[in-house]
């Protein structure tokens, strides 16, 4: 079952032993199918596993294990959901372009819509939600909620 707002633990996730990997894609696969609403990615810690796992079903049908960011690039305001939070959608900063290593894959570049999904999942796997992305009114001089310390301006303000 996915864990809802007043029941989801955020904390960090630790990584998925190699035997163990089957066996948690299938169950994200299920969790994500049997949901009431309609989902394109599940992070093992929104069921109450909290292992470096997630599976996105957008653009793309990708299975990540032990990823780690390596670059994120061309910045993008988006609106997004989550299945954990059902019924609230925010404003957020993600980037079109992630690159990423995991279990399975070294220097793999997603875009569009994986890329996005992406970087939700990712979160929940660090024991962050959406709100931490949330854009809210931002300055052009502002500091860029990227953690740059550059300014919005300067750095991933949209052109």
């Amino acid at each position: 079952m996915i864990l809802k707002y007043a029941n989801l633990e955020l904390k960090p996730s630790t990584p998925v032993d190699e035997g163990y990997i089957p066996e948690l894609i299938a169950l994200l696969e299920k969790e994500l199918a049997d949901s009431p609403s309609p989902g394109i990615g599940l992070a093992a810690p929104q069921i109450g596993i909290y292992q470096q796992c997630f599976i996105i079903r957008a653009d793309q049908s990708i299975n990540v294990v032990n990823p780690q960011i390596l670059a994120l690039k061309d910045p993008e305001l988006t609106k997004e959901g989550c299945l954990s939070y059902p019924g609230m959608s925010l404003n957020t900063l993600r980037y079109r372009t992630v690159v990423y290593s995991d279990h399975w894959s070294k220097n793999r570049t997603l875009t569009g819509v994986s890329a996005i999904v992406f970087q939700h999942e990712f979160q929940h796997l660090e024991g962050r939600n959406m709100f931490e992305s949330q854009l809210r009114v931002i300055s052009q001089r502002n500091v860029c909620p990227c953690n740059s310390g550059k300014s919005f301006d300067a750095c991933c303000r949209p052109t």
